[in-house]
């Protein structure tokens, strides 16, 4: 049971409020009983409760466990910043029914469930009400990477005076025949919305998780008890956008050169995703996670854009032994790019560095 629309006003604003259409007023007599005791209303109307207000007594209103709309009250109502506790002030509260049933009640003070004692009841006929349901936005649209997924929010709300219930699936085509759509689903799919409650709000997720780059199109059924306006169909756009994916070829370096000079070898630098592929590179002494520079090794260019479809860009990386001694020396290049599932890329480079000419004519004795 929900607690719905509890009001609370002066004695005089009830009294004038008693004398509208669809508002009546059941008043707590000193005698120990409500007057009247039972009241024939209809879905959507309101109930003030009121203490006597010549000889209020000690006294509240609360609803038995199986009335069709919970309430407690005296000041105000508990749940609706007022209070429900018994109280001999001159108290008064107003509660909207707006689902049809019986409302059995009673002073929790000087009687109880089921008739006994200070009671009452109200029955709520259907007073011709109807749910209304009103879906916000009446279109949805999302983008997400491939491999990814988004959500949108659906509201679903009730205009009508009646509750509405409703459930939600999906559509390849048409709502007329609802089916499963895998990258469109809908949390939660099924509710109640109360005559005069707030909307519901749904998450709609789109999910690219299977999908290639692209536009995608289906529907959101949202199915109700508003029979003029069931299903309402909600479309839904999503957009796939690509992704990049980068391929570096050697996936390792080596070269070699005398002391005092210096050699390239070529990088190629590839794109084999559906989308353009930004990359810049540069060194690091010992990994990629931390870059730093290595005075040998240099790239050019070190920075580009492969468009999707394009060839590789070619790479040259310089190893220099001007200032290095005989040796082998070990650094990455880290290729860095929008592929973010493989960003950085570490491509690891030996260079082997020999004596030079000369040095080699000293080891050997000047020997010819």
């Amino acid at each position: 049971m929900k607690r719905i629309g509890i009001l609370v006003g002066s004695a005089l604003a009830l009294f004038a409020a008693s004398a509208h259409a669809g508002n009546f007023t059941i008043i707590a007599r000193p005698n120990l009983t409500f007057d009247p005791p039972t009241l024939q209303i209809n879905v959507g109307d309101t109930v003030t409760f009121m203490n006597d207000p010549t000889s209020p007594g000690f006294h509240n209103v609360r609803s038995d466990t199986d009335s069709v709309t919970a309430f407690r009250c005296a000041n105000g109502c508990d749940g609706d910043g007022g209070n429900g506790n018994p109280s001999g002030a001159m108290w008064t509260a107003t509660v909207t029914f707006p689902t049809a049933g019986t409302a059995p009640f009673h002073c929790e003070i000087h009687g109880g469930e089921n008739g006994v004692g200070m009671s009452g009841v109200i029955t709520i006929g259907g007073g011709g009400g109807s749910p209304a349901i009103s879906v916000d936005p009446t279109s949805l649209s999302g983008s997400a990477s491939e491999g990814a997924s988004t959500s949108v929010p659906l509201s679903i709300g009730n205009t009508g005076n009646a509750d509405l219930v409703w459930n939600a699936d999906t559509a390849s085509a048409t709502c007329a025949t609802p089916d499963t759509v895998p990258w469109l689903s809908i949390s939660p799919d099924n509710g109640t919305v109360a005559s005069g409650d707030p909307p519901a709000s749904v998450d709609v997720t789109l999910d690219a998780t299977a999908l290639t780059a692209g536009v995608y199109n289906a529907n959101v059924c949202v199915h109700s008890n508003d029979a003029a306006n069931d299903p309402v169909t909600v479309p839904v756009e999503f957009t796939v956008e690509g992704v990049p994916a980068i391929n570096v070829d050697p996936t390792s370096l080596s070269g070699s050169a005398a002391a005092g000079t210096s050699t390239a070898v070529p990088l190629a630098i590839g794109n084999t995703g559906d989308a353009d592929l930004t990359w810049t590179a540069d060194t690091a002494s010992t990994t990629c996670a931390t870059p730093d520079v290595v005075p040998w090794l240099s790239i050019a260019p070190n920075s580009g854009t492969v468009v999707m479809g394009d060839p590789p860009a070619s790479v040259n990386v310089t190893l220099d032994a001007t200032a290095l001694t005989p040796g082998v020396y070990n650094a990455n290049v880290c290729v860095h790019s929008n592929d973010a599932a493989n960003d950085p890329v570490s491509v690891p480079v030996a260079f082997t560095v020999d004596a030079s000419s000369a040095d080699q004519i000293f080891l050997n004795g000047f020997d010819p």
